[in-house]
């Protein structure tokens, strides 16, 4: 394919190809390292074909049938083959090869057929070697897909692979997604053009948008160089709307002209024939027989009907009919009309009368059996006292016992078309019984067709799977069950008839489970269903007791309805309802994992030998024969058994291929059927509250099963707000106030329980009634349940408020369920439920909504006019980054756990112009005394329950602008415009409960500082910076300031105790005299010490200038900026002052009764390092002398006074804290006047304390973990000193990265910061005095350019040990409830590598490593244990400025189930390795040993990243690379 991109809008043309391997590559190879690798083989068609001649045992045809994640399998289709449907696992990217789902490839096979010791066949595997045939024209296929974070379309189909998206050469920082208009080129009929038509912006940082906004994507080509498919956008998809299914399932639409003409010839010559009886002679004739349809409320042709009456031959028997419509006598063998109907596969569901059926409307007309229209069908007569046994597993009988009922040709005329609903009405004796004649023949046929169910499934015949998605399911499942058995029971007799007679026909079968899956599945005691299939399987081995409980919680939904069908005498429901085990929360967890090790059920082609059965029908043979308007599969049977009886058909020989693709299309019409059925489901959906029952619970999520609506959901722990997990042991914390006088809570109702004896006593009486003789007694029972069920009181626990502010509410949840009102929602562009809030008690509500996108605050900003940027440019840097620290603001807020719930409180609503406004009071003193404070870009979420339903009505909001005046504070905030959840929105005052969620005051002041861009006194220095046109020249001189910089490096500081070597010498006279400078100090070469010089050489030429102004020093952190002062803090001459945030300081002076504003989740914060008292701003104003101190010691003695009576706490008045803040105020301004350096971090630079100041230096150190804005606020807080400011920024892009915890904000670039985007000016330090040679040697290649330099003081020192090594070990990770990793395998190494390194070195010089937080926690376990040593055991993240003589790294990532990749994509190193696999990381990790370098990890899985694949190949060169067992 050779693409032609020209500058017009014609933007390339390519080749259709029929090869679907695609022979010929014209495109650029693509590697994720940047080097040519071919993925694929090149083979045609001809050289496939020739390669399964030649070599038949190593090769075989097989359909492959992808799966995610690349684990598929491939079915072999060699006709005649012993092998024939045997499966062949596919794993890994490249041994899938270019393929799509149900592909007709060639496999090389791996492993050949053997068989183990359990005469069970081993699996085989297997690579794709190349395509046949595509399952489809991929060409003129449509995929639905969703962007994802790399830019790439995923179907949302997951048995498809993803796209590389064709896209025009751009440099913009923004997302652009281009749509094509695709040309037929004159003259070439292969060859296709594409035009762009236009582009659209994608919003990279919403996951909303990530899951609403769907594409059209075309199929483009398939270079052998790339893992995925190119592809063009065609144009956007309709999220939400049911026209994705027609899509997704490939429903197909109108038929042609053609067809419909052919078939109206085809029905107006059969009425002709039967005008003259040509075509009914050989039938009999049966119109008299009184015969009906059971089908649902929306069926529009009717394949089967029923007849039931009394047997003239036998005694005591009823003769009941099953009529299936004969479809072939009009849809002629390989006509066109059959030819489509073969394609069509299968009839979709629609509104259409024509569109997405198999057949057009004139044969549907023609063979429906439509009341009273006479039409031509086969029949099946079962008499009532010769059940056929022999179709039943479970029943071993001799032909001569009874005799199989064979099929006839008959004629019927349909009397009445039932629906489901209406049927079971006649079952439950609810309609008027004046039509005794089908009242009688009903319950009839359902009392015949519960006994064969018997007969067939022992007790699991009172289960019936509900296909319901909502509660009605009870109201229909008799005559379901009812149609259900009758077409078992036919397709079953009829497979036995065709099986009998030798001929081939498309069967269905199902395999058992095999017995290691049936050995773990550890089934529930207390259901029938599960009981009874266990004794199947197990041959009458009887289950073991599963449980121990005394009761078994029950859904009191459930049970109403059960109880409700049991006083309208409807037993036979209210069974069914009580052994559902979809409705039973205990019997979920068994059902599910029954279902999972239960293989599905397959269509192929069978005849007389084949003895495989279908497993969960539990029926010898099946066919597909019932349907032969919906199914093309049973027109082709249906042909097989008209023909036997006329002896006149024979299966065609070329069936056996097409099978699969019918199989296909059925399972895609069922799927697409059911799909509708919840779609519109969800559409009528209005929120309400239901049952959760959490069923299953591990560290990460728990899965919620709601028995009323049949439904489960999974439910990350992080959307529940909780503040502990321990078991089932489930904890919030609130920080909650209420406006009206609280009488206390009230609790959830409890939990309805049965006794698990009675439950027993219920189930034996089933069994010993199958057959429901006894309904009385059954009926008596189950009201004896109900009337003994108990509500269990809740098991939680209420503190009452520690100091009026917080409330602990911990509930177990292992019997408990929780109250979840459900929602509308879309997920990756389907609509559907999901779980929107969940009720804990009356006072406490948890939003999942808003935890599960953070982007559902966002609103409709209006443009501010105030903002009057220069260019363009600058306008889209401050948008740009301002919706990435809003999006990064909110996702901390809201996972901080520190919202502020106010109770019952009045909030105004106002809509105009569809958009929702609001706003509320509240008086300063009650917002004073609580520590509530206010902001604008806070975070709303407004809820009230409304009076009628008890509904919650939701909306989310943010906080515009807040008033304060002398009494009371007004809050004004705007709705999002994803607020809506059906519910309508309170238009006057009302009552609500508001969850406020203050964004972080590191995110406020990242975007005020933002937000002064627009300010036009900001020095134009500031401005260059952001737009990446920094002015670096010199600015300063003069003779005193000359004298300054020539005496850098000539005359040691002494309190530094530390000589300048020639680089840092220059580097800090260049910074001295430019306006802006760039230093990149890589891993050990003194950047730090070099900054604390460029500091006091900053302040010697400001006294040299007799310049008040003060030099700001800063850095991402509180332990980076103490590293300068502590070297500071020796230089007598200097006046530096260290300033701590509010938080810390109160950690050395606290405040009574003041709540912890951040970090509820978090753990305590260290407080100040006690070296640096004497230099920290909140203890200087506190010594002796100062102005303020006596004051302020009377404060702190109040205070201290109130801590050691908590009770009295509340005796401090709101007025003592607003003196106490007043005074604390005047004491810093007042000390910070004569200081010549402030010490701090960039974030506390921007509060109103010290952006007041004037600077002439800003100096940011570690400035390559800093964000972008986060720079930006103290470059603001800087600019008072107008154009003589000077910035200097100090760090290493190279090593750690802003640490971002949003997923979708670091999509964006937030983690990229201003170091790194203007590296380019940066000078560099490359001497450097920490590591070994040995050590060094990597890092500087890989990362550095090989340019670093050992200082000669390294190389002297003595060497203990070998400098480097790796072990490799095969352990396994494993995942703790906070979502961390730990690998105890290597845990155990380390900890005896330790032990080894004790020999060589002191405790204190040796350090461990890890990426991981469960790591460290499982290594300190075992040292504890084992060593008693005290060791820093610490995240890779935290040791950056750190060193110690011996390290030691466990890099933790390892699983030995995971298929590995030979060349693995981005994604799947990022989702195999996560944050190991980051340069930066690696980078730190293994450059802060002194000595010794210890690294532990798995090198297999490593090694297919490329950084670890470098070092393990470098180690081994140097054999430092140790195998361990």
């Amino acid at each position: 394919m050779n693409f032609k991109i020209s500058e017009d809008k014609f933007a390339g043309s390519f080749t259709l190809s029929d090869d679907p391997n695609e022979p010929d590559e014209d495109v650029i190879p693509w590697n994720r390292e940047g080097e040519i690798t071919t993925l694929y083989k090149k083979n045609s068609v001809e050289k496939l074909e020739k390669m399964l001649k030649d070599e038949p045992n190593k090769y075989k045809q097989c359909r492959l049938e992808r799966q995610e994640h690349f684990l598929g399998t491939a079915v072999i289709l060699t006709p005649g083959n012993a092998e024939y449907g045997r499966k062949v696992n596919i794993t890994t990217k490249k041994n899938h090869g270019r393929t799509f789902d149900g592909d007709i490839v060639v496999v090389e096979i791996f492993i050949q057929n053997t068989l183990s010791s359990s005469n069970e066949e081993t699996n085989l595997t297997g690579r794709v070697v190349g395509v046949l045939k595509r399952k489809e024209d991929i060409y003129s296929k449509i995929f639905i897909c969703r962007l994802d974070d790399f830019m790439r379309m995923v179907p949302i189909d997951e048995n498809y692979v993803k796209f590389y998206i064709k896209s025009p050469y751009y440099k913009i920082r923004a997302k652009r997604v281009h749509f094509y208009k695709r040309l037929q080129i004159e003259h070439e009929n292969s060859e296709i053009g594409l035009e762009l038509k236009r582009y659209q912006y994608v919003n990279p940082h919403s996951s909303h948008h990530q899951e609403t906004d769907l594409y059209s994507v075309r199929y483009l080509h398939w270079s052998c160089n790339h893992f995925y498919p190119f592809g063009y956008v065609e144009g956007t998809f309709p999220a939400g709307k049911s026209t994705i299914f027609d899509v997704r399932y490939r429903a197909p639409g109108v038929h042609r002209n053609e067809i419909k003409n052919e078939a109206m010839k085809f029905v107006e010559e059969f009425s002709r024939k039967e005008a003259t009886s040509i075509t009914t002679e050989e039938r009999e004739d049966l119109t008299k027989l009184f015969t009906f349809t059971i089908d649902g409320k929306n069926t529009e042709i009717f394949d089967d009907g029923f007849s039931v009456e009394k047997c003239k031959d036998h005694e005591n028997c009823w003769k009941v009919g099953i009529h299936v419509t004969d479809v072939t006598s009009f849809v002629p063998e390989d006509s066109k009309l059959d030819i489509e109907a073969e394609e069509r596969g299968s009839s979709f569901t629609g509104n259409d009368t024509d569109k997405g059926k198999m057949l057009p409307q004139p044969i549907n007309e023609k063979c429906s059996l439509t009341s009273e229209k006479k039409r031509l069908v086969v029949s099946l007569f079962i008499h009532s006292s010769q059940p056929p046994l022999h179709i039943y597993t479970n029943h071993k009988l001799k032909e001569a016992d009874h005799e199989m009922p064979q099929p006839q040709l008959t004629k019927i005329k349909i009397r009445k078309n039932l629906t489901f609903s209406h049927a079971q009405k006649y079952l439950n004796k609810q309609v008027d019984l004046l039509n005794s004649v089908l009242f009688e023949k009903i319950n009839k046929l359902w009392t015949i067709m519960w006994e064969l169910r018997v007969l067939r499934l022992g007790a699991a015949a009172f289960y019936k799977e509900p296909d319901d998605p909502g509660n009605d399911w009870h109201n229909v499942c008799m005559a379901q069950i009812l149609v259900e058995e009758a077409m078992i029971t036919y397709n079953s007799c009829m497979a036995y008839f065709l099986k009998s007679s030798g001929e081939s026909f498309i069967g269905r079968a199902e395999k058992e489970p095999i017995a290691a899956d049936v050995e773990i599945w550890n089934p529930s005691d207390l259901s029938l269903y599960q009981k009874s299939y266990w004794t199947f399987i197990n041959r009458n081995s009887q289950i073991k007791k599963t449980s121990l409980e005394t009761t078994m919680p029950v859904s009191s939904e459930v049970w109403e309805i059960i109880e409700d069908a049991l006083n309208n005498d409807k037993v036979e429901t209210a069974v069914l309802l009580a052994c559902c085990d979809d409705k039973q929360p205990r019997l979920i967890p068994g059902l599910n994992r029954f279902k999972a090790i239960t293989p599905i059920a397959e269509c192929r082609l069978m005849n007389r030998d084949d003895d495989t059965a279908h497993f969960l029908l539990r029926v010898k043979t099946y066919a597909q024969c019932s349907s032969p308007l919906r199914r093309y599969a049973d027109i082709v049977n249906q042909r097989v058994v008209i023909g036997l009886l006329r002896n006149s058909y024979h299966l065609p020989e070329d069936i056996v291929q097409r099978v699969h693709e019918l199989s296909r299309r059925e399972e895609d019409a069922v799927n697409h059927e059911r799909a509708l059925q919840y779609y519109h489901f969800v559409e009528n959906f209005k929120p309400e509250f239901h049952e959760g029952f959490l069923t299953k619970v591990d560290d990460l999520k728990v899965s919620a099963t709601f028995p009323s609506l049949t439904r489960a959901f999974e439910i990350p722990k992080a959307e529940m707000a909780l503040f502990q997990t321990e078991n089932t042991k489930f904890t919030w914390m609130f920080r909650s106030y209420c406006l009206v006088n609280r009488e206390g809570f009230l609790n959830l109702s409890g939990c309805m329980v049965i006794e698990t004896v009675k439950w027993n006593e219920f189930l034996s009486l089933l069994e010993s009634d199958l057959r429901l003789q006894r309904k009385r007694i059954v009926k008596n029972a189950l009201l004896e349940i109900i009337e003994e069920m108990e509500c269990m009181p809740v098991n939680t626990t209420d503190t009452k408020p520690t100091l009026n502010h917080f409330f602990k509410l911990e509930i177990d949840i292992k019997l408990q369920p929780l109250h979840f009102q459900l929602s509308r929602g879309v997920e990756w562009g389907i609509p559907t439920l999901l779980p929107q809030l969940v009720h804990l008690n009356d006072q406490f509500d948890v939003c999942l909504q808003h935890r599960r996108h953070v982007d559902v605050f966002e609103i409709n900003r209006p443009k501010d006019e105030n903002l009057t940027f220069s260019t363009l440019k600058l306008k889209y840097y401050h948008d740009h980054w301002v919706s990435l620290v809003r999006l990064d603001g909110q996702y901390s807020a809201v996972h901080s756990l520190n919202s502020i719930f106010l109770n019952s409180f009045s909030v105004t609503l106002e809509v105009k112009n569809g958009q929702i406004n609001g706003r509320f009071m509240l008086e300063k003193i009650f917002c004073g005394e609580r520590f509530i404070y206010f902001n604008e870009d806070d975070l709303i979420c407004l809820r009230e329950r409304q009076s009628s339903s008890g509904d919650v009505w939701i909306a989310h909001a943010e906080i515009t602008e807040v008033k304060n005046n002398d009494s009371t504070t007004k809050v004004t905030f705007v709705v999002s415009k994803y607020h809506t959840n059906g519910l309508p929105p309170p238009p006057y005052p009302r009552q609500m409960t508001c969850e406020i969620i203050p964004l972080n005051v590191s995110h406020r002041r990242m975007i005020k500082a933002l937000h002064s861009l627009h300010n036009p006194d900001l020095p134009a220095l500031i401005l260059n910076i952001c737009l990446e046109t920094p002015n670096q020249e010199s600015m300063i001189s003069g003779i005193c300031v000359d004298h300054v910089i020539n005496s850098v490096g000539s005359v040691r500081v002494e309190a530094f105790n530390v000589n300048l070597n020639e680089e840092q010498i220059k580097n800090i006279k260049t910074a001295l005299k430019n306006r802006f400078t760039l230093i990149q100090g890589p891993p050990g070469t003194g950047k730090s010490l070099m900054g604390a010089h460029l500091a006091y050489y900053f302040c010697r030429i400001n006294k040299a200038l007799t310049k008040k102004a003060k030099v700001l020093y800063c850095g991402p952190s509180n332990k980076s900026v103490d590293v300068v002062a502590e070297y500071l803090m020796k230089t007598k001459s200097l006046k530096i002052v260290r300033v701590y945030g509010s938080m810390l300081e109160e950690l050395d002076f606290p405040i009574p009764n003041k709540p912890k504003l951040f970090g509820l989740s978090e753990k305590p914060s260290r407080p100040p390092d006690p070296k640096l008292h004497p230099y920290a701003l909140h203890h200087i104003i506190r010594e002796k002398g100062k102005p303020f101190a006596e004051k302020l010691k009377e404060f702190d003695l109040k205070f201290a006074e109130a801590f050691k009576n908590q009770n009295k706490s509340d005796c401090i008045k709101l007025q003592t804290y607003q003196e106490y803040d007043k005074l604390l105020k005047e004491a810093k301004e007042a000390e910070l006047k004569d200081k010549d350096i402030v010490l701090c971090t960039c974030i506390a630079a921007g509060g109103p304390l010290l952006s007041g100041l004037t600077y002439a230096q800003c100096i940011i150190d570690e400035c390559g973990m800093c964000s972008e804005p986060e720079c930006l606020v103290p470059l603001v807080a800087a600019a008072k000193s107008g154009e003589h400011l000077q910035v200097t920024l100090i760090g290493d892009h190279k090593q750690l990265q802003p640490i971002v915890t949003c997923h979708e904000a670091k999509r964006g670039g937030l983690d990229k910061s201003l170091f790194e985007r203007l590296s380019k000016h940066a000078l560099k330090l490359t001497r450097q005095y920490r590591m070994h040679p040995g050590i060094c040697k990597f890092p500087s290649k890989k990362f550095y350019g090989d340019e670093l330099i050992t200082d000669q003081s390294v190389e002297q020192r003595r060497v203990v040990v070998d400098p480097i090594k790796f072990y490799h070990v095969n352990g396994e990770e494993e995942e703790d409830g906070s979502k961390s990793k730990f690998n105890t395998k290597e845990a155990e190494l380390v900890v005896t590598l330790v032990k080894k390194m004790l020999k060589k070195f002191q405790a204190k010089d040796i350090m461990i490593l890890t990426p991981y937080l469960a790591q460290c926690s499982k290594i300190r376990k075992i040292i504890n244990s084992t060593l008693g040593v005290n060791l820093h055991v610490g995240t890779v993240v935290t040791s950056q400025g750190s060193e110690a003589d011996c390290i030691l790294l466990s890099l933790v990532r390892s699983n030995q189930m995971l298929p590995l990749e030979e060349d693995p994509e981005t994604a799947w190193v990022f989702r195999n390795i996560g944050f190991v696999s980051d340069d930066h990381q690696i980078n730190v990790a293994i450059t802060r040993a002194r000595l010794a370098l210890r690294i532990v990890g798995n090198k297999d899985l490593l090694s297919k990243y490329s950084t670890w694949k470098h070092l393990v190949a470098d180690y081994k060169t140097k054999n430092a690379l140790e195998e361990t067992k």
